[in-house]
């Protein structure tokens, strides 16, 4: 499934990330237990990037800006 994806967004110039929505019904199609474990999958790979990104015990501080955003719309 990522190579068709993949192929998909190299033919067209596109990102995986836009191929991957593109082509959601895929995923929904998919049993239970793959479902959870690309889940698994995404969730080990966005706790990567969080590290790489240096973001650890940045979630209150987002949190309150996310808040006082949602107060002033």
């Amino acid at each position: 499934m990522l190579d068709a994806l993949q192929g998909w967004a190299d033919e067209r110039g596109a990102t995986l990330e836009q191929a991957a929505a593109r082509h959601q019904k895929w995923f929904r199609e998919l049993s239970p237990s793959e479902q959870e474990k690309l889940e698994a999958l995404c969730c080990f790979e966005a706790m990567e990037l969080y590290a790489r990104a240096g973001v650890a015990r940045t979630a209150q501080g987002l949190l309150r800006r996310l808040g006082s955003l949602a107060q002033k719309e």
